[in-house]
């Protein structure tokens, strides 16, 4: 099987002369997935220049003379004194590493033109990309742990309009449409220390609880207006 070092180094290289032959008629969808493959090409190269996917200070040093000899197993194992099998078994080992930090398929996803599948691969395997970034927190505490079940999308969608239903990019679109001196006094009502909010609050709770209807507390509000109460 082909290093995943040398098959980042070779792709990119190929990405990038694929790009150079761009002209006027390459459309435009046909270059931004280039841009982003080549973009994920230099990150991830990058990030196996930084050797911080391995642990200890030793095989750290092995790889690095490994991949700067252009992968020569002569010069690695010169450097270190090591037999064959045993410069082998480093570089075998080593290799695992990145692979499990990057994502297995992230590489092959990138050769084989899905740049945006293989940076959220990648974005997952490094912790960048999680569900805590997605959704509400409590709502991912209420999830269950991970696990591959072999379901249709189809038969997932009320599923997946939960979630939708509860995305931070939701909960801001729907928070931006809102008055935000409302929502404060909304909160007031729950959290203040007015008269206003000590009558409101029960009701506040009820109506975030599902308990009481919005018009329900829209009429007992009427109600204490007509009682002349005073709420201030």
């Amino acid at each position: 099987m082909r290093s995943v070092f040398k098959s980042l180094l070779s792709g990119r290289k190929a990405l990038q002369a694929k790009i150079e032959k761009f002209n006027e008629k390459t459309d435009r969808e046909t270059r931004e997935d280039a841009n982003a493959g080549l973009a994920l090409y230099n990150e991830l190269i990058d990030y196996m220049n930084t050797y911080e996917w391995l642990k200890k200070d030793s095989s750290k040093e092995k790889m690095k003379v490994y991949i700067e000899s252009g992968f020569d197993y002569e010069v690695l194992m010169g450097k270190f004194n090591l037999s064959y099998d045993n410069a082998k078994t480093t570089v075998k080992w080593a290799t695992k590493q990145f692979r499990q930090k990057i994502g297995e398929n992230t590489v092959s996803l990138l050769q084989q033109g899905f740049p945006y599948e293989a940076r959220a691969s990648y974005e997952t395997h490094t912790g960048k990309l999680k569900m805590e970034n997605l959704i509400m927190s409590d709502l991912v505490d209420a999830l269950p742990d991970e696990e591959y079940y072999p379901y249709s999308l189809e038969e997932c969608k009320y599923e997946l309009r939960v979630l939708y239903q509860y995305s931070k990019k939701k909960m801001e679109s729907v928070i931006g449409k809102a008055d935000l001196k409302k929502l404060a006094y909304i909160r007031h009502l729950i959290e203040g220390s007015s008269k206003r909010a000590e009558l409101f609050r029960p009701y506040m709770v009820d109506v975030l609880e599902g308990l009481t209807s919005i018009d329900e507390i829209i009429e007992w509000e009427e109600d204490i207006k007509n009682q002349d109460v005073s709420l201030d």
